[in-house]
């Protein structure tokens, strides 16, 4: 399974945790390499509705430097998707999901104290998968943008599972991509951790830059 983090002008590649998983649960530790961005993020559609929430930032997200972490930034997303399940029709019928990819895009960081504005879109779909965007604005101008690759599973069967017509009718209203498939963004190997320009940091405790 391959995630990558994205910000400004670099992509985090972490294809390889799973083969060290066991060293990454001990020592916190991941490696990154600078790659550069293969392409933007797509803006918000002009017409439809976007599902909208928000809460502030609170101190057990932020970094030291007070600046919001990625694990923060994660945990987020991951709570919008929900509420956002819960406020639209067959929501219910769809709780199970992998997420295949996810980009985080940095524009300007977000500090302890921001009250935030998300906003969750549909970008990009099939009848099985989607592509979900989520812009997280700050009161003082912090800005991060980010996309998902959202695989639906059956939570019975354990396989990717079709959409319902009802499910789908508000991304398909707002997108014109409906034949989205599985494209790889990092194309080039992994290169080992003791290659030069490859650095190693934590993974929870940095803030985003």
């Amino acid at each position: 399974m391959a995630y990558f983090w994205l910000s400004r002008h670099t992509i985090y590649d972490c294809r390889y945790m799973n083969r060290r998983a066991s060293m990454l649960s001990v020592a916190n530790i991941w490696h990154h390499s600078f790659m550069v961005i293969p392409s933007v993020l797509p803006e918000p559609p002009s017409e439809g509705t976007l599902f909208e929430t928000g809460w502030p930032v609170r101190v057990a997200d932020t970094a030291p430097d007070q600046r919001l972490r990625l694990d923060g930034v994660a945990r987020y997303l991951q709570d919008i998707g929900f509420e956002h399940l819960a406020a639209v029709e067959d929501g219910e019928a769809h709780l199970g999901w992998v997420v295949r990819r996810t980009v985080i895009d940095v524009l300007k960081p977000i500090e302890i104290g921001e009250q935030l504005t998300l906003r969750r879109w549909c970008s990009a779909l099939s009848n099985r998968w989607c592509n979900m965007r989520v812009q997280v604005c700050g009161s003082r101008g912090g800005l991060i943008e980010t996309e998902a690759f959202l695989i639906h599973f059956g939570t019975e069967s354990g396989v990717p599972a079709r959409m319902s017509e009802r499910f789908m009718a508000p991304m398909l209203a707002i997108t014109t991509e409906h034949r989205l498939r599985w494209k790889a963004a990092l194309t080039d190997p992994m290169p080992p951790a003791d290659e030069p320009g490859v650095q190693s940091r934590p993974f929870l405790s940095g803030s985003l830059t």
